[in-house]
């Protein structure tokens, strides 16, 4: 039983281990700040717009981001759903920009006791 409760115990602690980094991306999107969301870039990183997708380095990745909210300031983000089982999580949100409103949806997962983001998916509603 006492094994039980502690499993159960580090599991729920380790659940929620990306809540407060997807706070702090979701804030740098609402903020309009690409270079806090890069600081969560893994190595390698999974870039779509409308259905395009390319892979970037974690540089690359940080220009493809700021030139998008250079062209697209954004404005707001509105969290749809999101969930986390302790080694990944992921995040759909709407986010609205000048250009319009992005679906978008942020891939995270658990990488040497660091959240890093794997892939972001931006769709114009």
């Amino acid at each position: 039983m006492k094994k039980t409760l502690f499993l159960t115990a580090v599991l729920l602690s380790l659940s929620s281990f990306q809540a407060p980094v997807l706070k702090q991306i979701i804030e740098a999107f609402k903020t309009n700040k690409a270079t806090d969301v890069a600081k969560f870039f893994d190595n390698n990183v999974e870039i779509s717009f409308d259905g395009t997708t390319n892979n970037y380095t974690r540089n690359q990745a940080e220009t493809v981001l700021i030139q998008f909210l250079l062209k697209s300031p954004a404005r707001n983000f509105e969290v749809i759903h999101q969930s986390d089982n302790g080694s990944s999580a992921y995040c759909i949100g709407n986010l609205s920009t000048s250009a319009g409103i992005f679906r978008t949806t942020i891939f995270l997962k658990n990488k040497n006791n660091k959240v890093l983001i794997q892939e972001m998916r931006f769709d114009n509603k």
